[in-house]
């Protein structure tokens, strides 16, 4: 297995990053060089570790081009340490200790160092080489030094400002620019979030949340994981692959938007509006979607164990082989859904309305289902045991 390499001393000089890198890699080498991928899935599979880590911030801190927050370095070296193969495994604790320290200097280091103000000429011209590399690791060098540039922190006796776009983004700006945006070489601030999405592939480190558009857009893969995207317009966006675990997608408009395959776990998409949006393969496990509208969605081997979802509205959706088991579906309208096979075991769905809905092959095994409205039809096609049939109420004619 190649793996990733250590970076060259031209990409990452002599310092206090580069022995954090080094003594990383060797911990990396250890564990039989596991893609970015596994790594990512095994820190979230351990419930012990600090704080989870996405494949984008380990190949940052592999590749020596970021140091992150400690407690994702942390997970990481327990993560490796405790993966390691071969008779001389490290001590995940005494690792931790040592990279404590490396972690220390190598931030320290970076808070002293200055900003690199931006140059012309030659450096444009570097620039644009290192984005065309055939070499994996320039280009995703040059694109966080092109974030560097044009979200740089002010220095200390400065406000801080909106962020300053080099001239040598221009020419990227006018390839990258959204659908519907401006002619302008320069971005507007309605726009420097959305470029800046598209050049790097994931929101800036330094953005903090706020109305924007990002509609319409190929969104496919990210990584934006703990984005806060309040009010975000997503409508008709293609998000498939992306990962949104812990994300803050509270008042955005998702309609008509592609997320199958998304990870949406322990997200909050409260009053989300995700009406006729494709959820197919989506995890949504312990998501809080209360009072959202996932009306005519698609649901197709959606996972929603333990999600949160009063009052949230799912009329005509189409949901196949879901889990919805633990969920709080208390208050929720499934009016005229297609459910097939769907699982509603130990999920409370008091007040429900399940009126016209279809629930062939469903199971609601422990559910709570007072006060829930069904019609004939659907109670012929639910299982319920005599308690929970006593508890519901049989609508005639649903609107």
């Amino acid at each position: 297995m190649a793996g990733i390499v250590v970076p060259t001393s031209e990409k990452l000089p002599p310092g206090p990053r580069r022995d954090l890198v080094e003594a990383l890699h060797g911990l990396y080498r250890g564990a039989g060089k596991p893609s970015l991928r596994e790594i990512s899935l095994g820190i979230k599979q351990r419930d012990e570790l600090p704080t989870t880590v996405s494949h984008d911030t380990a190949s940052q801190l592999l590749h020596g081009v970021a140091v992150p927050a400690w407690a994702r370095v942390e997970s990481m070296v327990r993560y490796l340490a405790g993966t390691a193969v071969g008779r001389q495994k490290p001590d995940p604790e005494d690792e931790v200790e040592r990279f404590h320290r490396l972690w220390l200097a190598a931030d320290d280091a970076d808070r002293d160092a200055p900003a690199p103000p931006p140059k012309a000429g030659t450096t444009d011209a570097a620039l644009r080489e290192e984005l065309r590399s055939t070499d994996p690791e320039r280009r995703i060098a040059a694109l966080y030094r092109l974030e560097r540039l044009a979200w740089r922190t002010p220095p200390q006796d400065q406000e801080a400002t909106e962020p300053s776009w080099p001239s040598m983004l221009r020419d990227f700006l006018r390839e990258a620019r959204p659908l519907g945006g401006s002619t302008s070489p320069e971005p507007d601030p309605a726009e420097d979030v959305q470029v800046a999405v598209l050049i790097l592939g994931r929101l800036p480190e330094r953005y903090s949340g706020g109305h924007f558009n990002l509609s319409r857009l190929d969104l496919r893969n990210l990584v934006w994981d703990g984005a806060r995207l309040w009010r975000a317009n997503l409508s008709s966006s293609l998000l498939s692959g992306s990962s949104l675990e812990y994300a803050q997608l509270g008042d955005a408009r998702l309609v008509e938007a592609t997320l199958t395959g998304v990870d949406l776990d322990s997200a909050d998409l409260t009053s989300a509006d995700l009406t006729r949006c494709d959820l197919s393969g989506t995890t949504m496990v312990d998501t809080r979607i209360p009072d959202a509208n996932l009306s005519g969605a698609v649901l197709t081997g959606t996972e929603l164990v333990g999600a949160s979802a009063p009052q949230a509205r799912l009329r005509g959706c189409k949901a196949s082989g879901a889990d919805f088991r633990h969920a709080d579906l208390s208050e929720t309208s499934f009016k005229w859904a297609v459910l097939t096979n769907c699982h509603f075991d130990h999920a409370k769905l008091a007040s429900a309305d399940l009126t016209g809905a279809v629930l062939s092959g469903c199971s609601f095994a422990g559910a709570d289902l007072s006060r829930a409205r069904f019609t004939k039809r659907g109670l012929t096609e639910a299982q319920l045991t005599p308690a929970q049939l006593q508890s519901i109420k049989v609508v005639q004619n649903p609107d």
